[in-house]
């Protein structure tokens, strides 16, 4: 997941695909618009069940910031994975990888964005099958019954930046969600964390909690990020001025307040 997130040249994305808008992004849940933002951070390395060891041969810490667009060092991951390159292919990753992606909160720019992914992976050795599905009649009825098995190119939980420090992260991660919408994956320590964050009235231990799960997150790559997607607000020289605050999944027409907009 490392090599593979480490190729993806987000910076190429952000301004050929973009237009220079939005901000990349190297994990789902942090960047430069969420709290506790540190670029010079790195995650420390951990166990998977949530205990912090020491940085001993492959067990290195991960920086929050990744080696952008780096084919060298994603194809020098994956030889130390034991995925080496012969010939054209590395056998037991390479043979066959299904992506799945569809329009999601990007729009339609997502399709080009997986298939430049999918272009980028390819130099790896690694062939890339393609799998466009109906979000709302196929693959979002899969996340509900913890059946989406694929990797999907796609918008997890894409405002979460507007979440405070001393909150979990959402529980989308694991079975606690249900019946709600799942990653399809189960971790325990990120389990615990949601309900020991939410259970403690110390907001100190609250955010220091929020941070750890961070860099787990950070270490184990669960979310491999793109790019967060602009939320501008387009408007008439009429409106001089919007003031709203921003919320999980709110926008500035949502409010049903006409005060919070200025017209000439």
């Amino acid at each position: 997941r490392l090599a593979l997130g480490t190729a993806i040249d987000r910076g190429q994305i952000k301004d050929v695909l973009l237009g220079g808008l939005g901000i990349t992004l190297y994990s789902e849940y942090m960047g430069p618009e969420y709290p506790g933002w540190d670029p010079s951070r790195e995650s420390g390395a951990w166990t998977f069940e949530g205990d912090r060891i020491d940085n001993t041969g492959t067990q290195q810490s991960i920086p929050y910031v990744l080696a952008d667009g780096d084919i060298a060092a994603a194809g020098a991951l994956l030889d130390a994975a034991g995925y080496p390159l012969v010939g054209s292919e590395r056998p037991g990753i390479g043979d066959q990888l299904t992506l799945q992606k569809y329009p999601a909160e990007a729009g339609e720019v997502g399709m080009e964005v997986g298939d430049t992914v999918n272009s980028t992976w390819s130099q790896l050795g690694i062939n890339v099958s393609q799998l466009v599905e109906d979000y709302g009649g196929v693959i979002s009825p899969r996340m509900r019954r913890r059946e989406q098995f694929l990797p999907v190119l796609k918008n997890g939980d894409v405002n979460s930046s507007v979440f405070p420090l001393d909150w979990p992260y959402p529980p989308v991660d694991s079975s606690i969600s249900r019946p709600g919408w799942g990653v399809g994956f189960e971790s325990p320590y990120l389990s615990s964390q949601h309900f020991s964050i939410r259970g403690s009235q110390d907001r100190a231990y609250r955010e220091f909690e929020h941070m750890e799960t961070a860099d787990y997150m950070i270490y184990w790559q669960l979310y491999n990020g793109v790019f967060q997607i602009p939320r501008g607000v387009v408007a008439t020289d009429k409106i001089t001025g919007i003031k709203v605050e921003q919320t999980h999944y709110g926008g500035a027409t949502g409010y049903g307040n006409p005060e919070s907009i200025t017209i000439k």
